[in-house]
Formats: structure tokens, sequence, C-alpha cells
């Protein structure tokens, strides 16, 4: 039996199309028989994986917000020079 590996890319239950994916998040690769791997990617599930680099997943911590400049302190500043 051949292994694939696919990332997730939605998922709307825990079972898709047959296929146990409850233990997974969107963003995970699994590693799949190749028959279910390519059915997941026919429908729009997963999309391959062969790159080793994208393993990792984005933060999963909170993203931080940042702060704009005070747009008339930069005005003002200009005014006076």
């Amino acid at each position: 039996m051949r292994i694939t590996r696919v990332r997730l890319v939605r998922k709307l239950a825990d079972e898709l199309d047959g296929i146990d994916v409850s233990t997974f998040r969107e963003g995970d690769v699994i590693e799949l028989p190749r028959a279910q791997a390519r059915l997941l990617i026919a429908e729009g599930w997963a999309l391959p994986c062969r790159d080793s680099r994208q393993d990792v997943r984005g933060a999963s911590t909170a993203h931080e917000l940042s702060v704009a400049a005070d747009r008339s302190r930069r005005r003002r500043a200009r005014l006076d020079q």
C-alpha cells in the first residue's frame, strides 16, 4: 500500500467522503493510502503535500494587532520643519 501525504485545506465534518479526519484540523498534513488521498484532493478537501517545509502549520497563537502611526503627528512634524 502506497502512502500519500496531503494537506487538509477544508474540513466541514469529522468524516469526509468516508475518511475519518476527526483528529485533524485545517492545515494539518495527513498520510493516507493513495486512493483516499486522491479522493480528498479530487473533492477539494486536501492538496498534495510534496515539500517537507510545508509540514509546519502557521502560528497557532492569536495574532497581535499592530497600532497604526498617528497621521496627525506625522503631518504636524512635517509642517513644523
